[in-house]
């Protein structure tokens, strides 16, 4: 069981600026445009329970229990769009949020391993089913009062006053319920041994989704299945180098509303995907080279009309590969990188906004050895992004450092982020919800172990 409960001051309405080339960081930027009120509290009480039972030396069972109750509250103010450079101005709304939801889910699944006329098989299966009851309430222009406007450089939402969120000057309150319920089975065959498998599965995704007005007592009913698949093979021509290809489709349902309230269709995409992997010099070389292509519809993206909410995508569809890499060129020395190159493109052939279409990371660590430096640790790290479509996302590169020094027992770490105190947005939500990293800062862990 776990009960969380926070409190923050919310996410800081950073926005492009007027050369739409970075986040704006001029006169006014250090105000954050928020309220001394705003504030976004979490609470929630989860339980779990599960029971594993081996069948016999090959077959194995494990059913779980869930419990989730979460409670959420939004009070704050929000940039209602882009600024107007020209008057020096940015027009702003109170915001409020109330949601509710209990949710209580079960789930069992199986594995076995057998024989058939002298060929090793596995085969894995299950089911859960989950139930999701929520109360949802809004604050938003029209209910407590319409966007108004401040300026850039002196923005005062600092000291404005909290207005009177209650449920009279609120949107009509939704009441949802959520039945959901996944069915899967996968089998994987080796032909050869330790040369060629085969992976196949099938799997069955029900959704009813049922939303109520309280105000009006309109109901909004909507009921998503899918039966995704999957193919592959795994082939081994020498020790240490394994080769694989894989097809399979995806589904999801949804449950999410756009802000007409309509609800989403279920994502939907087919992916297929070949390449290597490595294990060579006892494990002192590991890599893993894939390609990749993939499909998918109605994701959830920024609606540009509307700040703060989401709209169902069209399709999108990604081409690329991806590489990662671990060496060891000394027991105590490891090198680990990754690369990663792609296109997320949608309906218009144009790159989806917000998409990354380049990456890669590297990280190394030393571990002295020796009666006088032993348990001491040092190393670095390096991540790369490439731009996210739609300005104002720059790439950035972002270095790090950390030392460490360990006993048997305890163990100390110093972490130094952002070593060249680099000003960047790494995500965001539209051009007026963008989050700005951290600057150079540390962080010191120390840890016990009894």
């Amino acid at each position: 069981a776990d009960y969380f409960d926070t409190d923050n001051k919310g996410i800081t309405n950073n926005f492009q600026n007027s050369a739409l080339t970075g986040v704006y960081d001029g006169p006014g930027y250090d105000k954050g445009y928020k309220s001394k009120w705003s504030n976004v509290n979490f609470n929630r009480w989860w339980t779990k329970a599960s029971l594993t039972h081996r069948f016999s030396e090959n077959w194995e069972a494990v059913t779980t229990l869930t419990g989730n109750f979460y409670d959420r509250k939004d009070r704050e103010v929000r940039n209602a769009g882009i600024p107007d450079y020209t008057a020096g101005t940015i027009k702003q709304y109170f915001f409020g949020f109330n949601y509710e939801e209990n949710l209580s889910a079960f789930q069992t699944d199986a594995t076995g391993r057998y024989e058939i006329a002298g060929l090793k098989n596995q085969s894995s299966f299950g089911f859960s089913m989950d139930r999701t009851r929520s109360l949802s309430r809004m604050w938003l222009p029209g209910n407590i009062a319409p966007n108004f406007d401040t300026s850039i450089t002196n923005p005062g939402t600092y000291d404005i006053a909290m207005p009177d969120y209650n449920f009279t000057n609120s949107s009509a309150p939704t009441r949802n319920q959520r039945v959901n319920a996944y069915g899967y089975y996968m089998h994987t065959l080796e032909v050869i041994d330790d040369k060629l498998s085969l992976v196949g599965g099938i799997s069955g995704a029900y959704l009813n989704t049922s939303d109520r007005n309280l105000t009006t007592n309109v109901v909004q009913d909507m009921v998503q299945n899918g039966k995704p698949r999957r193919l592959g093979a795994v082939f081994k021509p020498v020790p240490g180098v394994a080769v694989f290809v894989n097809n399979s489709t995806a589904f999801r349902g949804q449950g999410a509303r756009d802000f007409a309230g309509n609800l989403f269709p279920a994502v939907e995409g087919e992916v297929s995907e070949g390449g290597f992997k490595t294990s060579l010099k006892d494990g002192r070389i590991s890599t893993t080279v894939s390609y990749f292509k993939l499909e998918v519809s109605n994701l959830p993206v920024a609606d540009p009309a509307h700040p703060g909410f989401s709209m169902p995508a069209g399709t999108q569809r990604n081409e690329g590969f991806e590489v990662d890499i671990a060496v060891r060129p000394l027991e105590n020395w490891s090198i680990m990188g990754s690369l990663y190159s792609g296109d997320i493109l949608g309906v218009d052939g144009k790159r989806m906004a917000s998409s990354i279409n380049k990456s890669h990371s590297l990280l190394t660590k030393y571990d002295f050895a020796g009666d006088t430096l032993k348990g001491l640790s040092i190393g670095a790290s390096l991540f790369h992004s490439g731009d996210r479509a739609g300005a104002p996302w720059r790439a950035y590169t972002v270095y790090g450092a950390f030392v460490g020094y360990a006993r048997d027992s305890w163990q100390v770490m110093v972490n130094l982020d952002n070593l060249t105190d680099e000003f960047y947005s790494p995500s965001g939500w539209g051009s007026q919800y963008m989050d700005v990293a951290a600057p150079r800062n540390a962080k010191v862990t120390f840890t016990y172990r009894f």
